[in-house]
């Protein structure tokens, strides 16, 4: 049986679709200018050492920015 032809670019070869003018920083940006780890980014967000905002686009995707400067 002959393979069927690929029609979706594999990811590595997609274009980005992750928005780069949100504010704040991401999660993963957060932890590595603290020096922790992602899950005491979101530790200090919890108990209001760090503020954090949910940014959600017009689309419906969502995203979890910090702010360290502001904690």
């Amino acid at each position: 049986m002959p393979t069927r032809p690929r029609l979706r670019r594999p990811r590595s070869k997609r274009p980005s679709s992750k928005p780069t003018d949100l504010p704040g920083l991401s999660v993963a940006e957060a932890a590595a200018s603290l020096g922790i780890s992602p899950q005491a980014v979101y530790l200090r967000v919890s108990r209001g050492q760090l503020r954090a905002e949910n940014v959600t686009l017009p689309d419906g995707r969502s995203y979890k920015r910090v702010f360290p400067d502001e904690g």
